[in-house]
């Protein structure tokens, strides 16, 4: 997948970075697709390029997976409003960027992208912005193979107007998705170009963040402190790194969502059947935290 790499070797010291050797995967990935089986109120998933990178994004913990699977398939059907129009996306036409980048850090981490493309309060659309982040994790949660996800917020553009417009429920909504039905794996996020008013979404992220993932967020006051967090080599030229610029890569994600049309269309009806689950029924926040703040979320 020409849009994001990830090498055999790199593959390899991913694993290594957890711990875990191949043949451990593949019995692990073996048990969980009888344990779904087991499962009445989910459906077939017996996809094992699927499941692996689900082991992996939850430290190859196999109950933790298990959760996370349960949750992949009940959350989006509590939030299926989140997945409305999702065959319009068109990422190089979106009013706000998301770009994961084709390289992983030294680190082996996947840097995420954040942008503006218009500084037009009336286009950001916060709704719109958390339906294209949620089409974009079901491809990497597929493909990729990260220790994690390092998010860059790039605030060129943005006004008080801009900050203002981010709802905290919707906020709210995404990561309570990203984490527990796409198994998000929060590394860091690194702040460019921030304007004086930042304290205005850092409020809000505050009260939605648990402490730990909060102090993972950093504010560069130039790129020469940002490099240090994530190397020239891994960066596009617009960050002063030697790859090509936010403009053209995007392009090359218009093309990964036109092939995974079909796939989006599978998955998305992918989801559980709460009439067939035995026990507690988990369409609420008992088992994900989606009613109040992430902060009830259980991340690591």
């Amino acid at each position: 997948m020409d849009a994001i790499q990830v090498t055999n070797d790199e593959v390899v010291k991913v694993r290594k970075y957890f711990k875990v050797k191949e043949d451990d995967i593949k019995r692990d990935v073996r048990i969980i697709i009888e344990w779904i089986r087991q499962q009445q109120h989910l459906p077939d998933i017996d996809d094992e390029n699927f499941i692996e990178r689900c082991l992996l994004r939850n430290k190859f913990r196999v109950e933790q997976t298990k959760q996370k699977l349960d949750g992949y398939c009940t959350l989006r059907g509590v939030h299926l409003n989140m997945f409305e129009d999702w065959k319009s996306i068109i990422p190089s036409r979106e009013l706000t960027t998301t770009l994961p980048l084709p390289k992983l850090t030294p680190n082996l981490e996947r840097v995420i992208v954040w942008k503006l493309r218009s500084s037009d309060p009336n286009d950001y659309d916060i709704i719109s912005i958390v339906k294209y982040n949620l089409l974009l994790f079901e491809v990497l949660i597929r493909n990729d193979y990260a220790v994690g996800d390092r998010f860059v917020a790039d605030f060129t553009g943005h006004t008080a107007a801009t900050i203002a417009r981010n709802n905290p429920l919707i906020i709210s909504k995404f990561l309570s998705l990203y984490q527990g039905a796409y198994s998000g794996r929060f590394v860091g996020c690194d702040f460019i170009n921030a304007p004086p008013f930042i304290n205005l979404l850092l409020s809000i992220l505050k009260k939605l963040l648990p402490s730990k993932l909060y102090g993972r967020i950093r504010i560069h006051k130039d790129l020469k402190s940002f490099h240090k967090v994530v190397p020239k080599e891994c960066l596009p030229r617009d960050y002063g790194g030697d790859l090509d610029t936010v403009e053209n890569l995007i392009v090359k994600w218009d093309k990964v969502f036109e092939h995974n049309q079909p796939i989006f269309e599978k998955n998305l009806r992918m989801l559980s059947n709460e009439n067939l689950r035995l026990g507690t029924n988990k369409d609420n926040s008992d088992m994900f935290g989606v009613a109040g703040t992430f902060k009830k979320l259980n991340l690591d």
